[in-house]
């Protein structure tokens, strides 16, 4: 999943406008989180408990079909275990961007 971009809105608004419209300002942008599912491997695992205490963002890239990727800077946010009886064990990890991420077009 790439992430989804978005930027705030600030309202500028106040009573004394004619017809009492509000108005709203740009603010910054920003690249939401990234959620990844992945297979539970304990070593994987034990690393990324790891990194979760690291407080420097990693470069990330996501490898599209054909070799297009988006890169970008992030923080690992969160990793949920989900434990399923007689099937594979999965796991979700989350990443924060922070920065603009690229897109490469192969």
């Amino acid at each position: 999943m790439l992430p989804a971009i978005s930027r705030d809105v600030i309202d500028a608004g106040h009573e004394s406008k004619p017809d009492e419209w509000r108005e709203v300002l740009t603010g910054l942008k920003t690249a939401g989180e990234i959620n990844l599912m992945c297979n539970f491997i304990k070593t994987t695992y034990d690393a990324l408990m790891d990194e979760l205490d690291d407080t420097t963002p990693k470069t990330r890239r996501i490898v599209l079909p054909g070799g297009t990727y988006v890169q970008f800077s992030a923080y690992l946010t969160g990793i949920e275990v989900n434990l399923a009886v007689g099937d594979k064990i999965s796991a979700t990890v989350k990443f924060r961007p922070t920065g603009e991420p690229t897109l490469t077009v192969v």
